[in-house]
């Protein structure tokens, strides 16, 4: 699995439905429209088998061209990009990849209006970090955390003196010079190709860049990075990748858990720590405001095929009755619903880690922060906890539903709320991991079967669910109790299982609950309904 930010455990900040198909798909196409450079004529959307038959109910189609028309994931203006598109004369058209590949990847085919082509093949990874793979079927390796140039020669192939030039000048953050020939080669570069992408901090000197561009005969034009941070890929470093680094690194250093994780992404991606709290008070934010929105207002789901008002229902129980659970676990409930039900009407949300779970998190920690009376401070410790047990498991298993079930999904936050609930509450790092290990030991095997293409139905009340577990895990976790497996190998037993799960149970609408009568019924209805969609825009 690929290193990550801490912003990609909680983040992105984002237009729901979903973080893989929705805001991935916001990401891939604005690279994919910075790498086209000029604005679209046609675009071609491509889609394996499992995104064939959820792209829909997962506005993926909406976010591809959404990024491609300069749009990022958290702009209004997502939810009627296909309105868009379609008034300024731009021809969209979907069709299937049938090569085989990763559940994930989505093609963009920008024909620009200057009749230029441009393929760019893009994978979204899950919790809305991407990866483009090719353009117009070179490799590349561009995650979006560095810029750089795309380099096409407009005759004959890269020169090798060039990317010489580029890495003596400091501006490559490509790989190492090779050995025998002193030379720095791109990723999958070969003198003989007339594409390839070179990594980078920042743009060039005009000047210089005009220098380049007129002496080796290429055209190089600079793609943004994705996220914030200047930190060179060659500089970049994972303070702990395990547990057990992170506790040893606590004891050695005896810093506060908070500020390591936030020590751990300075390292990363070469943000301040200060900037990195101001950044994890923006997702508290966030959170408080989609909750308050699920409870307060009227929305209108995508598909409209669960009720959109369970959220308030549950909360006039949690203050006007005895429930079951007490005040204090039926808020809690209500809250992860709101939050989920926002996500479901492509409101704002805070994937944590992915869209289809962003309720866990925010419905265990406000509550939690309501009934001991915790400061915002207080939260954005509760929150760089949760980012620091979410990045561990990142490390080894997939949060997205499609690759490795709803266990990445619901499963992961219910364990990195368990944690986050563990040191609100007084405990000590390795009593959080236990509640995390006991937490993701609670949903081992958890499908992702949705009915039909919307994150609706169990999505929304799955979130509850995945409540439940967080707080049960953390209960046991500060009362004492510990988890017989350690949490670095419940990690991987969570990889085990995601490897071992059958396709049909991975996000695409054929196994488990979306196998049913009743999704089959909801599955023809919102088929029919997909063929006069608009996007509902009730949801802030």
């Amino acid at each position: 699995m690929p290193a990550l930010s801490i912003f990609e455990v909680l983040g992105p900040v984002m237009i729901g439905p979903s973080s893989s198909h929705t805001a991935g798909a916001v990401r891939i196409g604005w690279l994919a429209g910075k790498i086209a450079g000029k604005e679209p004529r046609e675009v071609k959307l491509g889609f394996r088998k499992g995104l064939m038959n959820t792209y829909k109910g997962h506005a993926t189609d909406t976010g591809l061209v959404a990024g491609i028309l300069g749009y990022r994931e958290d702009d209004e203006r997502v939810r009627t990009s296909l309105q868009e598109a379609a008034e300024k004369g731009i021809k969209v058209t979907v069709e299937e990849i049938t090569e085989p590949g990763h559940p994930n990847e989505m093609r963009c085919e920008i024909t620009t209006v200057d009749s230029i082509r441009t393929i760019v093949s893009g994978i979204s990874v899950g919790g809305g970090s991407v990866l483009i793979k090719e353009i117009d079927g070179v490799e590349v390796n561009l995650d979006g955390f560095t810029g750089g140039y795309l380099l096409r020669s407009k005759s004959g192939g890269i020169s090798e003196d060039l990317l010489r030039l580029l890495w003596n000048s400091g501006f490559w953050a490509g790989p190492e010079p090779d050995s025998s020939s002193g030379k720095p080669t791109a990723d999958n570069h070969r003198a003989s190709e007339s594409l390839t992408f070179v990594p980078g901090p920042k743009e060039l000197d005009r000047d210089f860049l005009n220098n380049l561009t007129s002496r080796f005969g290429v055209e190089m034009r600079w793609v943004p990075p994705l996220y914030p941070g200047n930190k060179n890929p060659r500089e970049r470093r994972q303070l702990f990748k395990t547990a057990n680094e992170f506790l040893s690194l606590c004891r050695e250093s005896r810093i506060p858990v908070p500020q390591l994780i936030a020590e751990y992404e300075k390292e990363f991606s070469g943000l301040g720590v200060a900037e990195t709290r101001q950044r994890m008070k923006y997702i508290l934010d966030v959170m408080k405001e989609s909750v308050k929105t699920g409870l307060e207002e009227p929305l209108r789901l995508v598909g409209g095929f669960a009720n959109s008002d369970d959220a308030k229902l549950v909360w006039k129980r949690a203050i006007t009755k005895k429930s079951l659970g007490g005040g204090f676990f039926t808020k809690a409930i209500a809250r992860a619903l709101a939050t989920m039900e926002v996500n479901a009407a492509m409101g704002k949300v805070v994937a944590a880690p992915t869209a289809g779970s962003c309720g866990v998190l925010p419905g265990v920690i406000l509550t939690i922060a309501e009934d001991r009376r915790l400061s915002d401070e207080d939260l954005v410790d509760g929150l760089l906890v949760a980012a620091g047990t979410g990045i561990i498991i990142g490390n080894v298993a997939s949060f997205s539903g499609a690759v490795g079930g709803c266990q990445g999904e619901v499963g992961v936050a219910s364990a990195i709320s368990a944690a986050s609930a563990v040191y609100l509450c007084g405990g000590s790092i390795e009593e959080a991991f236990h509640g995390a290990a006991m937490a993701i030991k609670n949903v081992l095997g958890l499908a992702c079967d949705p009915a039909a293409g919307p994150v609706e139905i169990p999505c929304i009340k799955r979130n509850a669910g995945g409540v439940a577990i967080a707080l049960s895990a953390a209960e046991m976790a500060l009362a004492g109790v510990r988890s017989v497996i350690p949490f670095d190998e419940v990690v991987l037993a969570l990889k085990n299982v995601q490897d071992l799960m059958p396709e049909d149970l991975r996000d695409n609408t054929m196994g488990g609950l979306g196998s049913t009568p009743t999704a089959g019924k909801i599955k023809e209805a919102w088929e029919k309904k997909c063929r006069c969609l608009a996007f509902p825009t009730t949801a802030k």
